[in-house]
């Protein structure tokens, strides 16, 4: 029994690393996080982008930047002091809010 429910945190874990990974698509048109990031040259993208992170609410805005920082979910869970629990609800909160982005 207790080997099944390790099995089954790890394949939860694994669900939730690829469910906000800085390269799992967003919305409908297949964005990534990555794409959000400024290209070389060229800043308007970027600075945009970091205002929409800036605004966001802070525990967001936090774990957002531990993602482009190219933290883990689970560094970033460990760098926060955050619960498993609260991680999945700010990971569920942040991809609505950049699908939003995505659509503007």
């Amino acid at each position: 029994m207790n080997r099944a429910i390790q099995r089954e945190k790890r394949v939860r874990s694994l669900y939730l690393y690829q469910m906000l990974s800085m390269d799992a698509p967003l919305g409908e048109q297949g964005a990534t996080l990555r794409d959000f990031l400024p290209v070389q040259g060229d800043f308007t993208n970027g600075t945009a982008f970091r205002d929409f992170l800036f605004r966001l609410p802070r525990d967001l805005h936090d774990l957002a930047r531990c993602l482009l920082d190219r933290d883990s979910l689970e560094e970033a869970r460990s760098s926060l002091g955050w619960s498993q629990m609260r991680m999945c609800g700010a990971v569920e909160r942040l991809r609505e809010h950049l699908e939003a982005y995505e659509k503007i």
